[in-house]
């Protein structure tokens, strides 16, 4: 061909054609790529709102929770035994509502809580364990005292002394039958003829009358608990949490949880109340008490001595493990309480109410 012919038409009908088809697939391609990529962003978008519908959720259901507890705080709401209570329901919140429910069993310090929160379509479900109660739980300490005294070591009782672990009401009328006169991991002497050890719906006996009912007004050999090792150990609470309540000396009236490491007496109660512990590391810590009426809990290394006039309604722990206590020597009294020991936090001024949170979950719906 000549070089200065011109182009033949047919190569370049060809090439613009080749050209064409080309712009067209890349149209096509460039509209999938960006409907594949406008699908991704709803989608993503879809996605993130949904993510932050549940979070939203989830701090609605915290929120919830919170005012629970502020509400505990304020004793505004009072958990009961055995309860199921729905304290909110579809509260409105954030956008959102929130609802609430408070279950029980026997102890009413221990809560296990369901909170909903909920918002745009989505429900987060959350359950907690809580405990709220005062520092030194004040519940249920009838179950885990046997008797009107409670021994880890041999209890000897003498003189004119009344022991009765039937059960009286805080104005110390007999109101059931609920203990025994005295428990303990060891072995009970009762001496003389006018000292009387009641318990188990029998009333107090000398130690004539007491030998065909014995197994039933008096525990001996029980088993040795390691609640008996300390104070902490019977409260259930780590070493040093009771250390708040020492104090050098006892005085009287008081009306709360007093510790004393040393020993302590004779004491005269007048009218005191609450929770009196005498206890150092040796277990030596001794009590001698003479006068006066004590409603509470006492607990103490070993006892030399309750006698004269003295009134103890509730119950006595004695924690040595290598000496006896002596009770007597007098016209005193110890009756048990369930009463008195289940309510210990109404009679004790100075103890502060804890919320702890034991365990946290977010349950499947």
């Amino acid at each position: 061909m000549h070089k200065d012919a011109p182009p033949d038409q047919t190569l370049l009908q060809n090439d613009s054609g080749s050209t064409l088809i080309a712009v067209i697939i890349l149209a096509v391609v460039a509209g999938i790529i960006l409907q594949a990529i406008g699908f991704s962003t709803k989608n993503t978008l879809k996605s993130s709102g949904r993510q932050l519908s549940k979070v939203a959720s989830l701090n609605i259901a915290e929120a919830a929770k919170e005012s629970f507890y502020s509400e505990l705080r304020a004793e505004t709401f009072i958990p009961q035994p055995n309860s199921d209570s729905l304290v909110f329901s579809e509260v409105p919140f954030a956008g959102g509502t929130y609802s609430l429910r408070c279950r029980t069993d026997a102890n009413p310090e221990l809560l296990t809580i369901t909170s909903f929160g909920a918002i745009r379509g989505e429900t987060t479900k959350v359950e907690l364990h809580t405990r709220f109660g005062p520092e030194i739980s004040g519940w249920g300490f009838s179950q885990g005292v046997g008797g009107a005294i409670v021994a880890r070591y041999d209890v000897n009782i003498a003189g004119n002394i009344v022991v009765d672990g039937r059960d009286y009401d805080s104005l110390n009328s007999l109101t059931g039958e609920n203990a025994y006169g005295i428990w303990t991991c060891m072995t009970m002497l009762q001496q003389g003829d006018d000292a009387l050890v009641g318990g188990g719906g029998i009333a107090p006996l000398n130690r004539v009358a007491i030998p065909p009912v014995f197994d039933k007004v008096v525990l001996e050999n029980g088993p040795v608990s390691a609640s008996l090792s300390s104070p902490e150990a019977f409260f259930g609470v780590e070493n040093g949490a009771l250390d708040k309540f020492k104090v050098a000396t006892l005085s009287t009236p008081f009306h709360g949880v007093v510790y004393i490491e040393g020993d302590v007496g004779p004491v005269d109660f007048k009218n005191s109340s609450g929770i009196l512990i005498i206890h150092n590391a040796s277990k030596t810590a001794t009590f001698k008490g003479t006068l006066g009426t004590f409603k509470g809990l006492m607990i103490c290394d070993r006892v030399d001595k309750i006698n004269g006039e003295m009134n103890i309604l509730g119950a006595v722990v004695t924690l040595s493990d290598f000496n006896a206590s002596w009770f007597g020597n007098g016209q005193a009294t110890i009756h048990y309480s369930s009463q008195i020991l289940d309510n210990l936090r109404g009679i004790c001024d100075n103890l502060e109410m804890v919320l702890e949170e034991r365990s946290w979950k977010e349950l499947v719906l």
